[in-house]
């Protein structure tokens, strides 16, 4: 390990494909739930699948097709996304059932949450719930960084509720909270393969490897040197690991 890191590696791959699958597991999202399981979306099976805290897929719920980002809303509440409609899920040891149908008006492209509230990402503009899935506010990215300015590629929430934001090329990290007030600014010279918030903490992925971004949020700090790859799909933090997918499979990092 080098010197400069400050955490032990420990690199896992894991494969989320099932014999009973009927195409080849395409991962589109994950998220972690409290306990430390986790579930991702295959999309090409159209299956939500459970995988425990050894990373193995104990159960599975047949989702709507088209369905391509889900995220743990509450502590056995899982919200999966489509275009046009929000399903929520309840998890409950092995158990995943439908609980309801939320019809969205317009385009979505994501969902993200830290279990206290959750956001549904749109073209121009991020729309902020609490987790009874009553709308609290709306962030407009083109009336805050100017006309034509999009959602950023990444996005990720703390438990703050402070949301930290940047593109692929961008030299810019920014922190803002969700009444779009800007909170810090960071210049970076990294491409960004991903962005991750827990705690009162940020994550941030580079192809080069996992940085801290301690307080006062002035610079990032590399904590593990990994080959991270530019072809991240989603991340995720789960009990001291660090859990990377790309279309086909699922890594953890233990950090």
């Amino acid at each position: 390990m080098n010197e400069t890191t400050k955490y032990e590696k420990f690199d896992v791959q894991v494969s989320c494909s099932l014999p009973s699958d009927m195409k080849c597991c395409q991962l589109l999202d994950m998220t972690s739930m409290p306990d430390g399981r986790l579930l991702v979306l295959d999309s090409a099976n159209s299956r939500m699948k459970l995988l425990d805290q050894n990373f193995q897929v104990t159960k599975y719920k047949l989702v709507e097709e088209g369905c391509h980002s889900l995220s743990s809303i509450d502590s056995n509440l899982v919200g999966v996304l489509k275009t046009d409609s929000l399903y929520t899920y309840g998890v409950s040891g092995d158990s995943m059932s439908l609980e309801e149908k939320v019809a969205l008006t317009g385009m979505h492209y994501g969902i993200i949450s830290n279990q206290n509230i959750f956001i549904l990402i749109k073209l121009v503009k991020i729309e902020v719930y609490d987790k009874h899935i009553s709308k609290i506010g709306t962030i407009d990215f083109s009336n805050v960084f100017g006309k034509g300015t999009m959602t950023p590629k990444y996005l990720a929430l703390n438990d703050m509720n402070h949301l930290l934001f940047c593109e692929e090329y961008s030299q810019h990290l920014i922190c803002m909270d969700i009444y779009s007030n800007i909170l810090w600014n960071i210049e970076i010279d990294l491409l960004c393969s991903g962005i991750l918030g827990f705690s009162k903490k940020w994550i941030f992925l580079a192809p080069e490897g996992i940085f801290d971004i301690p307080a006062p949020y002035n610079k990032l700090t590399l904590v593990l040197e990994a080959d991270v790859s530019d072809k991240v799909i989603s991340c995720s933090w789960n009990n001291s690991r660090v859990c990377i997918c790309d279309s086909l499979s699922l890594r953890v990092f233990h950090i």
